[in-house]
């Protein structure tokens, strides 16, 4: 037999025997009569472009000892992604388990419509919608570029709210084609740290584009600088020049309270729903526009002075505050 028919037996085998013990554990817990949150989400690889669907579940046992069991991670194989078919696909997951006690069951999802559906999970289980995606979605909405229909005809992508803080959507639109240029042009092997393109579908993605760049600032301009002295049809200094240093600092400085909220609620070791008013009180308190400038401290006690908005980061304040209101 060859070592790769070995290895297939040995995680095949494996897996039967740890599906097994978990399963017993699972309707264990069921069987005392207890409660149990669970998690799902879907998700499209970036290779096969094939759609995942997962399922975890998380309780407590007589002991107060948290658990988390992975029990689903399966291609979804279904062609329709509406409520009433993820559902299904939910249930059958749940089921594998011994879990049909939906009475006992409280399931948090993204708050996407196929999740959200009145028909889908939410029909039959207590649902609840994962407030770092919410979080998230706020962001989004005022970042993200949008476009609009009329008769058919697609507009071009724009920003919703770009008459509040033009300036500042413009520094984020320069800051990605700065992005695109250095990657095109091969030019990021020039750097001691690579710029990163943003991705819409992860969060906290435009903080980390924009902190590549405010990093890597200083290098940049000497990158650019040095292809203009020896090219000086190709000279593309006005791609930094243009992008203020310390407009794309404020930003920065801004979006990463989100960061760390997101990352503190997304835990799934530690209890988070305690938490979940808190932060969003102090992000409602975070976004008010501030006229001069405050002390604050980092994760690690470190103190720091902070400058009073500029303009556009008061405008911006104040749309995340209402959109995370509506939210």
């Amino acid at each position: 037999m060859s070592v790769r028919n070995i290895v297939k037996r040995h995680v095949v085998e494996t897996t039967s025997t740890v599906h097994e013990k978990v399963r017993e554990l699972v309707q264990d817990h069921f069987n005392d009569g207890e409660h149990a949150g669970f998690t799902t989400d879907m998700w499209t690889d970036g290779v096969k472009k094939k759609l995942f669907m997962s399922v975890t579940m998380h309780y407590i046992d007589r002991n107060f000892k948290l658990h988390v069991r992975n029990l689903h991670v399966k291609v979804f194989q279904e062609e329709s992604h509406i409520g009433s078919v993820v559902l299904k696909a939910f249930e059958d997951a749940l089921h594998e388990f011994g879990c049909k006690e939906s009475d006992r069951c409280v399931v948090c999802t993204d708050s996407r419509s196929n999740m959200a559906a009145t028909e889908g999970i939410r029909k039959i289980y207590k649902w609840i919608v994962g407030a770092d995606h919410k979080i998230a979605t706020v962001l989004t909405t005022v970042f993200n570029k949008t476009s609009t229909t009329t008769d058919g005809v697609r507009s071009s992508p724009f920003y919703r709210y770009h008459e509040f803080a033009p300036h500042l959507f413009e520094m984020i639109d320069n800051s990605k084609e700065l992005i695109r240029y250095f990657k095109q042009a091969n030019l990021q092997n020039s750097l001691s740290k690579t710029l990163k393109q943003e991705n819409v579908t992860r969060w906290n993605s435009l903080l980390i584009s924009l902190n590549s760049i405010l990093d890597s600032y200083d290098e940049v301009t000497t990158v650019l600088s040095r292809f203009a002295n020896i090219n000086r049809q190709a000279n593309k200094q006005f791609l930094v020049i243009r992008i203020d240093k310390t407009s794309l600092a404020d930003l920065v400085r801004f979006l990463r309270r989100f960061q760390t909220v997101t990352l503190k609620l997304e835990q799934y070791l530690e209890p988070t729903i305690h938490l979940v008013s808190f932060e969003q009180s102090a992000l409602s308190e975070y976004c008010k526009p501030r006229n001069e400038p405050y002390n604050d401290e980092d994760a690690e006690g470190n103190k720091f002075t902070i400058p009073s908005d500029n303009d556009d980061i008061a405008a911006i304040k104040m749309l995340i505050k209402d959109v995370l209101r509506e939210k």
